[in-house]
């Protein structure tokens, strides 16, 4: 390789490095959680495994942070007043946090939602009659898996969420998916957390067209 050659690849190297640079700093509630600010004005605030912090503090230093890690923090059940100082946020991780209900009206004001991972929690997903409506409209990936899965589980209805194209589900034995807008769907079960019950998947698909 020439003198020329290696130059030019040092360059691109240290190019590229400067066009993805990060900035870290402490935030949230007595800086317990960890800010990422990256160039292109993407906030991540990981509040991941705290345990002492409660969700409405966390929301009060929102400001401009787009994506919301707070797993492992067992927050329990969930309210529209809980998120209060949320509501434009991009990117929620909701996963490992003994959630078991959610009121319908939580999420009505989240209008830029686009990623939620409600995954490992303790949400009837998978019962008969299970109303998924709360969830934004605007959602375009969803994690669910690791539910509680019972007896006769149904798979959820999520027709009326035109936006959803990324699904993250446990593997739900005898039940038909009505998916056709998804364009990408993951069926757990390589976690001891999440379940695979899939015995067949024949005619399962079939209105996936994407």
């Amino acid at each position: 390789m020439s003198i020329l050659q290696i130059t030019l690849i040092v360059c691109m190297f240290a190019t590229d490095r400067s066009l993805n640079v990060m900035t870290v700093y402490p935030c949230g509630p007595n800086d317990t959680c960890t800010c990422t600010y990256e160039k292109q004005e993407r906030i991540t605030m990981d509040c991941e495994g705290r345990g002492n912090l409660k969700l409405s503090e966390i929301c009060v230093f929102i400001e401009n942070v787009t994506s919301l890690k707070a797993g492992r923090n067992n927050f329990g059940n969930l309210t529209a007043l809980h998120l209060k100082g949320c509501e434009n946020l991009i990117e929620i991780y909701f996963n490992f946090n003994q959630i078991a209900h959610i009121e319908p009206t939580t999420f009505q004001d989240f209008r830029h939602l686009h990623l939620l991972d409600l995954s490992r929690n303790l949400l009837q997903v998978y019962s008969k009659g299970w109303d998924a409506s709360f969830l934004p409209k605007n959602l375009h990936t969803l994690k669910i898996n690791g539910n509680p899965i019972p007896d006769n589980a149904n798979f959820p209805n999520l027709d009326s969420h035109d936006n959803l194209n990324k699904l993250t589900s446990d593997g739900v034995s005898n039940t038909a998916f009505n998916l056709s807008r998804i364009a990408s769907l993951s069926l757990s079960g390589l976690n001891l957390e999440t379940q695979c019950y899939l015995i067949n998947l024949k005619g399962s698909f079939h209105a996936l067209v994407n």
